[in-house]
């Protein structure tokens, strides 16, 4: 019992944490103007069509986690960098069409 109330108060702290990161990637998007929705689409096609495949939100937010990490660890203008963050911006529009 104690072990399963564990899980659960992890489970409930890893989600808020996934609720701010969103939120300060929101925050970033909104400020540098990436939420423009007219901009093309970076990065490999397979890889959209596997975010649009998945349903859960906690995979979902995984990637978004995993995405913002490899954007982060290049430089500004790195077309990488670039990349990674379409891809997490198109993970969070995504998370909130699903209501996650």
């Amino acid at each position: 019992m104690k072990m399963e109330q564990k899980n659960q108060k992890d489970l409930k702290s890893g989600f808020k944490a996934g609720l701010i990161g969103i939120a300060a990637f929101v925050v970033v998007c909104i400020m540098f103007g990436t939420f423009s929705g007219t901009e093309a689409k970076l990065g490999e096609q397979s890889v959209y069509d596997e975010i649009d495949d998945m349903n859960s939100c906690v995979l979902l937010q995984e990637n978004f986690d995993i995405s913002m990490d490899n954007a982060e660890a290049r430089q500004p203008g790195d077309n990488l960098r670039d990349i990674s963050l379409t891809y997490a911006e198109y993970i969070n529009e995504r998370m909130i069409k699903l209501g996650c």
